[in-house]
């Protein structure tokens, strides 16, 4: 909603709403967390889908993480901070 805010991309957030209805989103409750500093349209978007979109964080969760977070490392801090100086 921050840089796709739903009255300039009304398809998306559509779309997501579906995705929120069948079970295909999920939002782990740490970034929900997180949202909660913003306290804009985004949060009150995933607060008003809470009950079905917001994950509890398991080990099982934490390790399937870890295993991505491993074998993509440019999703992290140090690997994007990395990227950006490959391509500076």
């Amino acid at each position: 909603m921050r840089t796709y805010p739903p009255d300039a991309f009304p398809v998306v957030w559509d779309h997501m709403d579906s995705l929120a209805a069948t079970g295909s989103l999920l939002v782990p409750e740490e970034v929900y967390e997180e949202l909660g500093a913003q306290d804009d349209e985004l949060l009150a978007w995933v607060k008003q889908r809470s009950s079905t979109i917001v994950m509890l964080t398991t080990r099982a969760v934490m390790l399937e993480a870890r295993a991505i977070l491993a074998d993509h490392e440019a999703l992290t801090k140090t690997g994007l901070a990395a990227a950006k100086q490959t391509l500076s």
